[in-house]
């Protein structure tokens, strides 16, 4: 206990109450900050990479072991090009808190930014906000099921804005360009084609779980379902919206599509 210059009622120091790790934590908090880092699949380096332009991580889960603990915002650029990556990523991060995440393509045109055959796993990732933006994207085949990303948003909000996602006709078991779990947002202006399955007709570009979105301005073209609405979920199909050539249907399961 410390000196107490006003009798005998004691003084009490950090250091009875608290570890050095808890205050570094605290201080952790307090310090939060922005970040903008690139990454580029095909010519990045991680074990050199310090995420600058000259300098891009090659894989995410290297990006983001590097991050400190809290970030206000954190921007991920894709350099422009045609990344064949021909596998999945899994980010599994319990103890990273991101107040914006937002991961983009390096232009405002999604053509230029191209991520083939890849599929993303966001789990057990603390984020408020999630955009994704000006991206190509085609899904990575696995045993049973080939998928583009799947997100699990804890009732955060979810953005994806002017991105194509393309299954490239590939009859494929379980195909699905984007699924989301337990969140909510707006889908605008993105493209969905060519998710088709000959022998699963759950195969589909977006499947909604336990969430609620609009959708504005989307293209929707040559997918045996265009939206699945799974678990209470619901879609509003605001404006400009185009839904043709479904081989089964529009929208399966439609708890709500208005």
């Amino acid at each position: 206990m410390g000196f107490n210059p006003f009798g005998n009622l004691p003084v009490i120091n950090m250091a009875d109450i608290a570890s050095k790790a808890d205050i570094d934590d605290i201080n952790q908090r307090i310090k939060t900050e922005d970040l903008s880092l690139y990454i580029d699949p095909t010519n990045g380096d991680d074990s050199t990479a310090d995420g600058s332009y000259n300098k891009p991580y090659k894989t995410f889960i290297a990006l983001f072991n590097s991050l400190p603990k809290y970030l206000d915002s954190l921007t991920v650029t894709i350099k422009k090009g045609i990344h064949t990556i021909n596998g999945s990523e899994t980010i599994n991060l319990p103890n990273r808190f991101i107040k914006k995440l937002t991961i983009q393509g390096e232009t405002s045109n999604a053509e230029d930014t191209y991520l083939d055959e890849f599929y993303m796993f966001l789990n057990d990732f603390s984020f408020h906000i999630f955009y994704l933006k000006s991206l190509k994207w085609s899904p990575y085949g696995m045993s049973n099921y080939r998928y583009a990303i799947y997100l699990e948003a804890y009732n955060n909000y979810v953005g994806i804005s002017n991105c194509i996602f393309d299954g490239k006709n590939i009859n494929y078991s379980n195909s699905k360009g984007v699924i989301l779990y337990y969140s909510r947002g707006l889908i605008y202006n993105t493209v969905f084609k060519n998710f088709i399955n000959t022998t699963n007709d759950d195969s589909t570009a977006v499947d909604l779980h336990t969430s609620i979105f609009r959708f504005t301005g989307c293209t929707f073209d040559n997918n045996n379902y265009h939206i699945l609405l799974k678990d209470g979920s619901q879609a509003n199909n605001s404006s400009g919206n185009t839904l043709t050539n479904s081989v089964y249907a529009d929208v399966k399961d439609s708890n709500v599509w208005f």
